[in-house]
C-alpha cells in the first residue's frame, strides 16, 4: 500500500492535536506519517513520548501566525506520502471513513475526495442546532467543492494542479474554495463521501459561522441578486427560516433564527466592502425596528453587528422583499425568547467556552 501522510494543524490548542493522534490509531487504514503544523502558538507542541513506536512524527513551526489556510499550504507542501490526508486536529471521521475514501482514489480521474463535516452536538448552542438540522446523505457524489477541514488526494494529483504555490502569502481562509476550482479546472473530478459522518468538535461561536457562512456563500448570492433580484434570494432566506422556527419549535432555542439575522447583514456588508452595494435595500432597518421593544436582545445584536464589520446604527434604505419575512420572525416567538432567556444563555456561553481563535481576525 502507498505511503499516506496525515497532515493537521495546531494554534494554541494543542489538545486537539494529541486527542486526534490517539483516535488516528483507530482508523481502519495505516497512517504511514504524521505531520503536525504549529501555526505559531505561543508555547510550540510537542509530540508526547506515548506516540513513540507509531508512525513518523514531523513538526513544523511557523514563526508568525499565517491562519489555517497558510498552515495547509506549508503542512501539505511538505509531506512526503504517495496519498495526502488533510485533516483539522478538531475533525474526527468515523474510523473506516478513510478507508472507503481511499478506494475512490483508485481512480486516477479523481482528483479530490473530501466530506460535510458536521458540528458535534456538544459543542455550543449553535452547533447543536446545526447537528440536529443538516441534512447529509449517506452516498458518494461529484462535486464543485469540498470543505477543508477532511481532504484526501493522492501526491500526483497535488502536483499536476501545483499545489497551493498560487495562494497568495497574506490569505488566511478558503483554501479549500482555492484548492477545489483548481482541481476542477485541471479535469480532474471532487467526490464528497458522506457514507461515513464526520464530525467537527471544537466549539462553534455564532460570529465565526456567520463569517465562514458568508465567504463561502457571498459570491454565489451576489449572482443570484444580479441575476434575479431580491425577491429570489429572500425565497431561499425564507427556506432557511423554515426550518430555524421548525428547530425553535422543538427545541425551545432560536438560535438558528439569530445566526440566520447575523449571517445576513454580513453577507449584506462583505457585498459593499467589495463594491458590490445592492440597490434594492438592506435588511438592516427592518431587523433594527423589530428588536427596539427587546432592549437586552438589542444591545447583543448591536455588539455582534459591530463585530462582524457592521454599524447596527447606520442609516440604509429598506429591503421591501425582507419586510413579510422580518414579519415572521416577530411574530414568531424568537424575539421574545431571545429577550426573557437565550440572550443570557449565549453571554454566558462567550464567557465559559472556549472557541475557534483562527477565524476570529476575518
Amino acid at each position: 500500500m502507498p505511503g499516506l501522510s496525515l497532515v493537521t494543524y495546531s494554534y494554541n490548542d494543542h489538545h486537539f492535536v494529541d486527542e486526534l493522534l490517539y483516535y488516528t490509531q483507530k482508523f481502519s487504514a495505516p497512517v504511514t506519517e504524521i505531520v503536525v503544523v504549529d501555526d505559531a502558538s505561543s508555547i510550540p507542541w510537542v509530540p508526547s513520548r506515548e506516540f513513540s513506536g507509531g508512525p513518523d512524527i514531523r513538526t513544523i513551526r511557523h514563526s508568525a501566525n499565517t491562519g489555517p489556510s497558510q498552515a495547509k499550504r506549508t503542512g501539505l507542501s511538505t509531506a512526503s506520502g504517495d496519498i495526502l490526508f488533510s485533516l483539522d486536529a478538531d475533525i474526527r471521521p468515523h474510523i473506516g471513513w478513510l478507508k472507503n475514501a481511499l478506494s475512490l482514489l483508485a481512480d486516477p480521474a479523481i482528483g479530490l475526495v473530501g466530506t460535510v463535516c458536521v458540528p458535534a452536538r456538544k459543542a455550543g448552542s449553535l452547533a447543536a442546532a446545526l447537528h440536529k438540522t443538516m441534512r447529509v446523505s449517506r452516498t458518494v457524489a461529484e462535486s464543485r467543492f469540498v470543505q477543508g477541514g477532511c481532504l484526501l488526494l493522492r501526491r500526483d494529483a497535488w502536483k499536476t494542479i501545483g499545489g497551493l504555490d498560487d495562494f497568495q502569502p497574506g490569505r488566511r481562509a478558503f483554501v479549500d474554495v482555492h484548492l477545489s476550482n483548481k482541481t476542477a479546472a485541471h479535469g480532474l473530478r471532487i467526490l464528497r463521501d458522506t457514507r461515513l459522518p464526520v464530525y467537527e468538535t471544537r466549539n462553534l461561536h455564532r460570529l465565526t459561522w456567520c463569517r465562514r457562512s458568508a465567504g463561502y456563500e457571498c459570491q454565489g448570492i451576489d449572482a443570484v441578486l444580479r441575476k434575479y433580484g431580491s425577491a429570489e434570494y429572500m425565497r431561499g432566506f425564507g427556506l432557511e427560516l423554515r426550518d430555524a422556527f421548525a428547530y425553535f419549535r422543538a427545541s425551545g432555542d432560536p438560535v438558528l433564527v439569530y445566526a440566520l439575522l447575523l449571517k445576513l447583514i454580513r453577507i449584506y456588508r462583505v457585498l459593499a466592502d467589495t463594491g458590490n452595494p445592492l440597490p434594492d435595500g438592506e435588511p438592516l432597518p427592518c431587523i433594527r425596528s423589530a428588536l427596539a421593544p427587546h432592549p437586552a436582545l438589542t444591545d447583543f445584536f448591536r455588539q455582534d453587528a459591530r463585530a462582524l464589520n457592521e454599524n447596527p446604527d447606520r442609516e440604509a434604505a429598506v429591503l421591501p422583499a425582507f419586510i413579510p419575512l422580518m414579519r415572521d420572525i416577530a411574530g414568531s416567538g424568537t424575539l421574545a425568547a431571545l429577550e426573557e432567556q437565550w440572550v443570557a444563555v449565549y453571554r454566558e456561553e462567550d464567557r465559559s467556552l472556549h472557541f475557534d481563535s483562527h477565524y476570529t481576525v476575518m
